[in-house]
């Protein structure tokens, strides 16, 4: 997949989505990451949030790169299930990825 094609994709992307959903679309992360929100943090709570992920919950993130942009997903996890929760594009000098 093209980065053009990436980018186009990932603008389909919508809340709720399951990571399955996510990789079926877009192909496997270049990187995915899963930790807890830390029980000081309202990061989860912002009203950008498809789905509030509240501190002491579990996270996935995954991400994607192109030349310029790194593409993140995140996903809260509800009822067993990984659902998006948020997609955030952002240039790559910005990026913590390379």
């Amino acid at each position: 997949m093209t980065d053009e094609e990436l980018v186009s994709q990932f603008a389909q992307l919508n809340r709720g989505m399951t990571d399955m959903d996510v990789i079926n679309l877009l192909g496997q992360p270049n990187s995915q990451i899963q930790g807890v929100l830390e029980s000081h943090s309202g990061w989860g709570e912002q009203s950008a949030m498809w789905i509030r992920i509240s501190p002491g919950e579990p996270y996935s993130q995954f991400v994607y790169l192109t030349k310029e942009r790194e593409l993140a997903v995140w996903f809260a996890l509800v009822n067993g299930t990984w659902k998006t929760a948020l997609k955030l594009s952002v240039p790559k000098p910005l990026s913590v990825l390379s």
